[in-house]
């Protein structure tokens, strides 16, 4: 994906690749060697558990679990269930609506 957008842009866009941290230095070579291949201009790979401090990282329970308590939310206004989340809150796809429980 990111190759292609590329292609309409001056400057660069990078995107980071979050591995596992079972992530072997061979398949990070491969990983730069497809972009280069792609003609990205940026592109980092960030391997979990590398660094003392990173960023939050949810088990696959913890995503199933996050995606079941989403599948439950419906529009106050209009009744869809189809949303995003906007700033911890879902918003509604059909009519905009946001609302958070507090």
């Amino acid at each position: 994906m990111q190759a292609v957008c590329q292609k309409h842009v001056c400057s660069s866009i990078s995107k980071t690749i979050n591995a596992p941290k079972d992530y072997t230095v061979g398949e990070i070579k491969q990983a730069y060697e497809l972009g280069y291949k792609m003609g990205l201009k940026g592109m980092t790979v960030y391997r979990d558990g590398s660094r003392d401090v990173q960023i939050p990282y949810l088990s696959d329970e913890e995503v199933e679990e996050d995606k079941d308590e989403n599948k439950e939310w419906k529009c106050s206004e209009c009744g869809h269930v189809e949303h995003v989340i906007v700033e911890n809150c879902p918003q509604c796809l059909k009519c905009g609506s946001q609302s958070c429980s507090l």
